[in-house]
Order: C-alpha cells, then sequence, then structure tokens
C-alpha cells in the first residue's frame, strides 16, 4: 500500500496530513486527545478499496498550534457529502447527546450511539466503527 505525506499550507497554520490506497475517499477527523495516528486500524481496513485520508487538526502535533483558532460555525451546513457522527454510550469527552444535534446541522447528516464504547469508539469497537463506515460508503 503506497502512503503519501505532506502539510496543507492555510492562513496561519500549517495541516499535517497522510493520504493512503485508491478508490473513493475516506476522511477521518480525530477527537481530543488524538492526531492522525488514531485511524490506523480504519486505514488499514479501508486502504484496499478507498483513498484514505487522515490528518491533524489545528494545534494537534505534528499540525502547527493555532490558539484560538475556529472552524467556520456554519460549517457544517455547507458540506454536500455524507458526515456520520459516531459516540460512545460512555463518552465523557463529546457527550452521546451531542452526535444527533450535530447532524441535524448537516444536510445529509446521520448520528449513531454505540454501547459499552467511550471517547474512542474507532479503537474500542473497531470492527463496529468500521462497519459503520462501510455502510454508508
Amino acid at each position: 500500500m503506497s502512503r503519501r505525506t505532506g502539510h496543507l499550507e492555510r492562513p496561519g497554520c500549517r495541516l499535517y496530513y497522510e493520504v493512503a490506497g485508491s478508490g473513493p475517499a475516506l476522511v477521518f477527523a480525530h477527537g481530543l486527545g488524538g492526531n492522525h495516528l488514531s485511524w490506523w486500524q480504519q486505514v488499514a481496513h479501508f486502504a484496499s478499496r478507498r483513498t484514505c485520508a487522515v490528518f491533524s487538526h489545528r494545534g494537534f502535533p505534528p499540525s502547527s498550534p493555532v490558539p484560538g483558532a475556529r472552524a467556520p460555525p456554519d460549517l457544517l451546513k455547507r458540506l454536500s457529502v455524507p458526515v456520520l457522527f459516531i459516540t460512545g454510550d460512555e463518552d465523557w469527552v463529546f457527550p452521546p447527546a451531542a452526535g444527533p444535534a450535530l447532524a441535524r446541522l448537516a444536510p445529509r447528516g446521520e448520528a449513531v450511539r454505540v454501547a459499552a464504547a467511550g471517547h474512542s469508539v474507532y479503537f474500542e469497537r473497531a470492527a463496529q466503527f468500521n462497519g459503520l463506515i462501510g455502510r454508508i460508503v
């Protein structure tokens, strides 16, 4: 499997990314305490048939720090691709109730709550997480 790495230059910020595989794209965005490496199980699972892009958010190494940077508040409203919010029943960082609230903001948003999982559903319940992603792609 080939893998490309690089940095996306943004105003006041440099975002680190990795791209692996080929086929229709899947983009994985990590949560609090993660970075681009959080998705190793998903890249391994999907890269044989999908182009998997992972990145580190602003302020998460190896991307550059940007104190106080925020995404535009209407970002979700402008997305034309399926957006899936997967939360764990036991998540103390991203409350499970936030998933449905955010999903309503995206034109093609959906929320799924996973039983017996905390903040890192992709890691704690990798097979179930991969199945959910596979259902929408």
